[in-house]
């Protein structure tokens, strides 16, 4: 794997002076300000959460540029747009980026008419209007003609009537939006269609870009020499000169906060356990169970770093002694706290990290050698850190010292829930540090690999990923053989309590197709990584259906063609997603019904010039029992 620059062309420069400048200089010994900074990025923070909102300076010290930084404002300065439109979920950056545009427009000269929800401006002869929240009121005018007026210019279906020598930029959440154009497409017909396109991601056209920031990914590779947001963003926090105070604190060799910010500032190992990180993080992406916006990020980051003390609190932790107290440590650790550590966390992002926890995962022989070897036994299994103490290695000793060896007493619960504990942090600790290349299987996910490689592929895939797709979802229509049904596709009509004949109904694999659900190279301002692929079926004449595949499917498809028979919850799951595709196919006219009581022989009913037939199917060997 080539690991790619993460320094940016234009992001803010650092350095001592600018340490200097942000007031990370430290007030007293044993302190770092900086320590003190990130604990206010995270959401659930008791200190200050003020880190959450807006971008300060030390914000912008931190900030990493994306594709609306890259692109869209060079484009803005050109005025090559007349209207900009960014949606998104609060903390998704969309007020902050016309915020830095502003002042940044603001620097080259231009004079600035600022009102309480936006600004009007003009830059070389080009005139910019902005709302900072197209949610809200503005004094006593309500949202709907406050929206009204600055969609104005852009009434009826004729673009060319449209102004050409200003550029109009709006934030505002999806569903507003959303709701007035439902409301207005009369007097906003044109634009009223680009919106729905835009939000869909469709690309820019006659000058009005639809920016859905929801479509965004922080762990989509962006082009060029560039990696992703996550990772950068990642570098950016660890950067030397925030963690210089450290290095002249009495408890440098111990604190956990200084360890993960040396773990990841390693020139050749931290590179790998950022990939790592980013595996975790683009599982949960593709879950789509939570849009990470850069406010997640930032404070599942933060956590993961500091956790939630301050360096004076860090000091007290660390005079206490004690097993459970070590336990607490341990739990601050990067390899446990990117997750929650042992407490877990109520911040959103946290608690779905927490859910594909890789310590959770069963690897039976890797298990027996984590959990009864001493951990120093094998040194070299783990990387090397250049500059980095080995406090962890003497918590997870004594852990382990303290294992018991007899578990036949009455708190045998209790004993194998220590011994347990123990192997949960051995496991985290091994995935992100592990030399060898086998750090995957410890992913709950074994399917990672190839539906990451089928959903950064634009094209409809082959005829092969599409019959591996169909000979799974027969499988889960308990088809033990799909493949003597050839190349068709077999859903079972109905479940019949204590019926003893299944019945199927048979769709020619010819008819469907298999793509990316998203085009991620068609927007230009923003990064995108698919989410799913798509099952389409075209019957020809007419009839049509999809099922869209998200990682959690493909997973549960990939391992029922590799025999495994998922539980009743599994399966309740896997078929409410498979419930609508199939009752869209149930409205295709069929002339035939395949029938069996075993699996393995199969009868066919087939309408032919209106009289019914049924005959032992050819599909297929017979099967024998010999």
């Amino acid at each position: 794997k080539r690991y790619r620059s993460v320094l940016t062309t234009g992001e803010i420069a650092t350095g001592t002076k600018a340490v200097a400048k942000l007031g990370f200089e430290p007030t007293a010994p044993n302190s770092n300000p900086f320590v003190t900074h990130l604990l206010t990025l995270y959401s659930q923070s008791q200190l200050s959460n003020a880190g959450t909102r807006g971008l300060d300076a030390i914000g912008k010290a931190t900030y990493v540029a994306t594709y609306l930084d890259e692109r869209l404002k060079p484009a803005l300065l050109k005025g090559e747009f007349r209207l900009v439109i960014i949606s998104g979920n609060a903390g998704d950056g969309k007020t902050a980026f016309i915020q830095q545009f502003e002042n940044f427009a603001e620097s080259k000269g231009a004079q600035m008419q600022r009102g309480a929800n936006g600004t009007v401006f003009q830059l070389k002869g080009h005139t910019y209007q902005s709302n900072y929240d197209g949610s809200q009121d503005e004094g006593n005018e309500p949202n709907d003609a406050v929206l009204q007026k600055f969609f104005a210019p852009f009434v009826g279906s004729n673009a060319s009537a449209w102004p050409q020598n200003q550029t109009r930029l709006i934030a505002i959440n999806e569903g507003r939006l959303a709701d007035f154009f439902m409301e207005h497409d009369a007097e906003f017909p044109l634009l009223a269609e680009q919106i729905q396109k835009g939000l869909a991601g469709a690309p820019p056209e006659t000058g009005v870009a639809v920016i859905n920031l929801n479509l965004r990914s922080v762990v989509a590779e962006p082009d060029g020499p560039q990696s992703s947001i996550l990772e950068r963003l990642i570098t950016r926090m660890v950067q030397k000169e925030y963690w210089e105070p450290c290095a002249c604190c009495d408890l440098k060799g111990k604190c956990y906060a200084y360890h993960n910010a040396r773990t990841f500032q390693d020139p050749v190992a931290g590179p790998k356990v950022i990939e790592r990180f980013k595996m975790l993080y683009t599982i949960t992406h593709l879950r789509g169970r939570l849009h990470i916006t850069m406010r997640d990020l930032r404070s599942a980051l933060a956590f993961m770093l500091v956790g939630t003390r301050d360096c004076e609190a860090i000091h007290q932790l660390y005079q206490n002694g004690g097993e459970e107290n070590q336990n607490h440590i341990l739990d601050s650790f990067f390899f446990n706290s990117w997750m929650g550590g042992g407490g877990g966390s109520n911040d959103r992002l946290i608690s779905l990290l927490c859910e594909i926890d890789v310590a959770k995962v069963s690897n039976p022989g890797l298990d027996s050698e984590l959990g009864s070897l001493n951990p120093r036994t094998r040194p070299l299994s783990r990387f090397s850190f250049i500059d980095r103490a080995g406090y962890d290695d003497n918590l997870v000793e004594a852990l382990f010292r303290n294992l018991p060896r007899d578990y036949s007493s009455r708190n045998r619960a209790r004993l194998i829930a220590k011994h347990r504990n123990y192997l949960l942090h051995m496991r985290r600790r091994h995935f992100f540090e592990r030399r060898d290349p086998d750090w995957k299987e410890m992913l709950p996910y074994d399917s990672i690999d190839l539906f990451l490689s089928a959903i950064e592929q634009p094209d409809a895939k082959g005829p092969d990923e599409v019959s591996t797709i169909l000979h799974a979802i027969n499988r889960g229509e308990h088809l033990s053989d799909p493949a003597r049904l050839g190349n068709q596709l077999a859903l079972r009509v109905r479940e019949v309590e204590k019926g003893t004949i299944r019945s199927y109904r048979l769709f020619d694999g010819n008819c469907f197709t298999l793509r990316s659900e998203q085009d991620c190279g068609t927007h230009p301002f923003l990064e995108c990584l698919s989410p799913a692929l798509v099952l389409s079926f075209a019957s020809g004449d007419g009839h049509k259906a999809s099922l869209r595949i998200t990682l959690d499917i493909y997973e549960m498809l990939t391992r029922l063609n590799n025999g495994y028979q998922p539980s009743i919850e599994e399966q309740e799951g896997f078929y409410l997603s498979l419930a609508v595709f199939k009752n869209i196919l149930a409205s295709v006219p069929y002339k035939e019904v395949l029938l069996t009581k075993t699996g393995h022989q199969f009868y066919e009913i087939r309408n032919e010039d209106s009289v019914l037939n049924m005959r032992v199917s050819e599909k297929g060997e017979p099967y024998h029992v010999d």
